[in-house]
Order: structure tokens, then C-alpha cells, then sequence
């Protein structure tokens, strides 16, 4: 299963990379799968996404980040480091709905994902 790249989906780019934007997204044992710009109509279906792919952890999130922080993580991304992305995004102060609270204490965890011995990563 290929990763999605990040993907900052604002038509709007900040000009100021110290401002804050606030980001969602999804992560699971493997590491972070998706970032995007905080839209109120995305989120019933990322939490929905998110409760299909419980068994590998998958959790929703809702994030405020600076630009240096966004394009750290966007590198990572695109290196694939998809685990080191997820811990950087852990450091921040990040929302998790309390269904998915015990799952993003675990991640990343490759361990957790009971198909990866059956993908390349």
C-alpha cells in the first residue's frame, strides 16, 4: 500500500511561514498517511475512514502548525519517513477524539499492523 504524499490543499499559501494554520489528518501504525488543511466538511469522513481501518490503529487528528514545522513534515513525507513525520506531529498539541485517544498513545508502531508482513513498506 502506497503512502499518500502530504498535500497542502489550501488555494491560499501563507506568506508568513511563522503563522499558524490549522491541519487534519489521518495516522496509523505505519505513520502518517494524510495532512490536510482543516475543512469542516472533511471531517465525518476522515473520522469515518478512520473507524473502518481500526485494526491498524488508524486515528483522526486536528493540529495547528507553523510553517517550518509544516515543511519539515512535508519532507519527511516526501522521503518517506511517514513514522518520523508522525512523531514530529506528536510533539505538537494535537487533538484526537477520544475514540481514538488509546491508538495515537501506540502509533507508530509497524508491530501493530497485522497485514505488514504481507506488504512492502
Amino acid at each position: 500500500m502506497r503512502r499518500k504524499l502530504l498535500s497542502h490543499r489550501s488555494k491560499k499559501k501563507p506568506t508568513n511561514n511563522d503563522k499558524s494554520q490549522t491541519f487534519h489528518g489521518l495516522a496509523d501504525a505505519d505513520g502518517l498517511e494524510s495532512l490536510l488543511t482543516f475543512e469542516e466538511s472533511q471531517v465525518q469522513r476522515l473520522i469515518m475512514r478512520a473507524s473502518i481501518y481500526r485494526y491498524r490503529h488508524m486515528t483522526y487528528f486536528r493540529v495547528n502548525l507553523d510553517g517550518p514545522t509544516l515543511k519539515a513534515i512535508q519532507s519527511l513525507m516526501r522521503k518517506g519517513k511517514c513514522k518520523d513525520a508522525v512523531t514530529l506531529l506528536k510533539d505538537k498539541d494535537v487533538w484526537v477524539p477520544d475514540e481514538f485517544q488509546a491508538s495515537w498513545n501506540l502509533i507508530p508502531d509497524t508491530r501493530l499492523d497485522p497485514y505488514v508482513r504481507y506488504t512492502r513498506r
